[in-house]
């Protein structure tokens, strides 16, 4: 029977399907890839997935399950298989993007890229994803709860602004508009004292905050808010890759004649952004 060193399950993820490519890494150092149709995103997919893998995989070398972060549809199943018991892999949409242009291949499909992720996880050292903490999730999801809140604030106050400034303005339409200002107003406070309330409850994420709200013009909120976002740097290593992930990766380009002289040169902003 022919031995394999590494096999890495790559799960190309949408809304509805994943598409799925097992691959393997022979004795002979030789890639070979199995693909099954797409199953889909939930439970029942879930199960047709497992019992595939159990039917494939080699019990004796450790299989690899690589996919790509994408909004909230990969959780579902990131979480299934790691309390299966298996390692998981969630990468980063821009990591994905650099070793998919390093490869040959122009096309682009959900099974191109579910092998794609396959061979990833057998060429590369990856660091494997751990589940957040409950806090963590619920910091998140208060964080983007406030973003959500403060944009319609800022619509609001927009409208609210233009009928005041109208030569037919309505007074029972102002009013309202104010009403529902005053409530976004409340409901962002409200927002805010959750996230105060569950930070200080948890002595982990108290020490995060406290590092960095030491920084000086950083403010509870934006501490907090980085936090939620980043997970509590689960996935940040050093600080090259949170800017990178905050889209602050600043590259210096200069080509020919372009940055030779003492004029500013240009920069080029890169990163994923939060």
């Amino acid at each position: 029977m022919e031995k394999y060193l590494k096999q890495s399950l790559g799960i190309d993820v949408s809304k509805l399907n994943l598409s799925l490519s097992l691959g393997v890494l022979n004795e002979k150092l030789v890639k070979e890839f199995d693909s099954h149709p797409d199953v889909s995103n939930d439970l029942k997919g879930y199960k047709v997935l497992l019992k595939w893998l159990k039917a494939s995989v080699d019990s004796e070398v450790l299989l690899l399950v690589v996919m790509e972060a994408t909004g909230v549809y990969h959780q579902g199943i990131a979480h299934y298989l790691y309390e299966q018991g298996y390692s998981v892999c969630i990468m980063q949409s821009g990591r994905v993007k650099r070793y998919a242009q390093s490869l040959d291949q122009r096309s682009k499909t959900d099974a191109l890229d579910s092998r794609m992720l396959s061979m990833l996880g057998l060429e590369r050292n990856i660091r494997l994803w751990h589940p957040p903490s409950e806090e963590l999730q619920e910091l998140k999801g208060l964080s983007r709860e406030r973003s959500s809140l403060l944009n319609d604030r800022t619509m609001e106050t927009n409208r609210q602004g233009a009928i005041a400034s109208s030569v037919h303005s309505n007074a029972r339409a102002l009013k309202r508009h104010k009403i529902r200002l005053k409530l976004l107003n409340t409901q962002i406070a409200a927002v805010e004292e959750e996230m105060r309330m569950l930070i200080s409850k948890n002595e982990v994420l108290k020490r995060k905050l406290d590092y960095l709200i030491s920084i000086p013009g950083v403010s509870f909120i934006s501490a907090a808010t980085i936090i939620g976002e980043t997970l509590g740097f689960e996935s940040i290593v050093n600080a090259k890759q949170l800017a990178s992930y905050a889209g602050y990766d600043v590259v210096l380009r200069e080509s020919g004649n372009r940055g030779t002289s003492r004029e500013r040169p240009e920069f080029v902003k890169k990163g994923t952004a939060i």
